[in-house]
């Protein structure tokens, strides 16, 4: 079974608990909130832009403007998740992509009141929301909410990556070492008999510092940002 037809796999949402927000290529992993609308069938696209103030805990000044769907980027803390959508809601926008002023294990299942919300809401992690902020310029960003997987997604996703070749380091004879003899995620010299992941793009790293990058961040190399399983 090839790792593309087991991607199309997370689409097949029975319990929904994980989705994909993708910009420019670049997909991540988020949890849908446990209050207000799901994202379903073949998802939302809409541009992106970041609130102002960024936590939208009082009214968001930028409106969503009215050239179509339009999503708004919001960094957790300082209020509740309901009060972000709420304000996110009386501004305008269709979906609100919330995301960690941590980096954390895992990510935050959001849970608030449904009463009168209306629009969807997701939470992704410090890194993928830093990485979003980069490109949230209102019309010039088209940011794609997918719709929630099943339950078994990660354990789909992580089979994905079990599936690309390792290979073991053996240090050069030479004593001198580059920027290729270091893990790009940790920063730590390669050690003789390190295993390594390599991805589709020629790009290695230490097994366990790019498995859970790929499982539970992004489905991108950390260096060049190409998508492992689609390539592109």
């Amino acid at each position: 079974m090839s790792p593309r037809f087991l991607l199309l796999l997370l689409a097949a949402a029975v319990r929904p608990c994980a989705g994909l927000v993708r910009l420019r290529g670049s997909s991540f992993l988020d949890a849908p909130a446990r209050f207000g609308p799901r994202v379903s069938g073949d998802g939302i696209c809409g541009s992106l832009r970041s609130a102002d103030p960024s936590d939208a805990c009082t009214p968001i000044k930028n409106s969503a403007g009215s050239g179509g769907r339009a999503f708004v980027l919001v960094v957790r803390g300082n209020c509740s998740f309901e009060d972000k959508v709420r304000e996110a809601q009386r501004a305008g926008f269709n979906a609100v992509v919330v995301y960690d002023d941590e980096e954390k294990a895992s990510l935050y299942s959001m849970v608030g009141d449904s009463e009168g919300i209306h629009i969807p809401a997701v939470f992704l992690s410090k890194m993928a929301g830093e990485t979003l902020k980069k490109f949230a310029r209102g019309e010039d960003s088209e940011c794609c909410i997918e719709s929630s997987m099943d339950e078994t997604a990660g354990t789909v996703l992580k089979h994905v990556v079990d599936k690309l070749p390792c290979l073991v380091y053996k240090a050069p004879c030479s004593s001198g070492s580059t920027s290729e003899d270091a893990c790009a995620i940790c920063l730590e010299d390669y050690d003789n008999g390190d295993m390594l992941r390599l991805l589709p793009c020629r790009h290695e790293f230490h097994t366990v510092c790019v498995d859970p990058w790929l499982t539970k961040w992004g489905t991108f190399c950390p260096v060049c940002k190409l998508e492992v399983i689609t390539g592109e």
